[in-house]
């Protein structure tokens, strides 16, 4: 779910932010429950969300598929600085990417009647 950080940030990633923010328009911080990771990525653009479309029925791509997607939209840290990371906490991959989904228009909708 999309929601406002209920804490403060640090400096340096209030810098990272607004950094990411003037080089995309928008940016969204990702932190995993634990708080052990924390990322800023950006809204995937139609391309990257079209080609995760096509990986995910792809028998031979579709278990890196969310991961993909996620470092497609990585602004910080750099994806190569995340794979540390990554191999420690592999699930992160697509956790991370499960949150890209979210802010690329996949939470959900309302049906009313008109």
């Amino acid at each position: 779910m999309v929601e406002n950080l209920d804490q403060e940030l640090s400096t340096e990633i209030q810098a990272k932010l607004d950094a990411a923010k003037a080089a995309h328009g928008e940016a969204f911080i990702l932190q995993s429950d634990d708080q052990r990771a924390t990322v800023i990525v950006r809204r995937p653009k139609r391309g990257e969300y079209q080609r995760y479309q096509s990986e995910r029925f792809n028998d031979a791509k579709k278990t890196r598929a969310l991961e993909r997607l996620f470092l497609s939209c990585l602004v910080w840290p750099l994806p190569s600085e995340f794979d540390a990371v990554l191999e420690q906490m592999p699930a992160l991959g697509d956790t991370f990417g499960l949150g890209v989904c979210e802010i690329a228009g996949g939470g959900g909708y309302t049906v009313k009647k008109a």
